[in-house]
């Protein structure tokens, strides 16, 4: 929320951005994994591939929605 703050009161432009790898499970980080396992692995597996999507730069003038607005975007390229 700080970040949208400061680009509202500044009149600073935001770019959003979303990363995602596939194969998505080998690469996440989820629930109850222990972190130097899954580091592990992560060292062992060559084939994860990451991607970054960004969207076109936008002004923000309703926090609150914006931010949710790209909240759902960024999850749903994974549904």
């Amino acid at each position: 929320k700080g970040a949208f703050e400061i680009a509202q009161e500044n009149n600073i432009p935001i770019v959003p951005f979303r990363i995602s790898y596939s194969p998505l499970r080998q690469a996440a980080f989820i629930d109850n994994d222990y972190f130097l396992p899954h580091l592990l692995s992560l060292t062992q597996n060559d084939t994860i591939q990451a991607y970054i999507e960004f969207e076109k730069p936008r002004k923000i003038n309703n926090i609150k929605n914006q931010i949710e607005e790209l909240e759902n975007w960024s999850q749903d390229y994974f549904i």
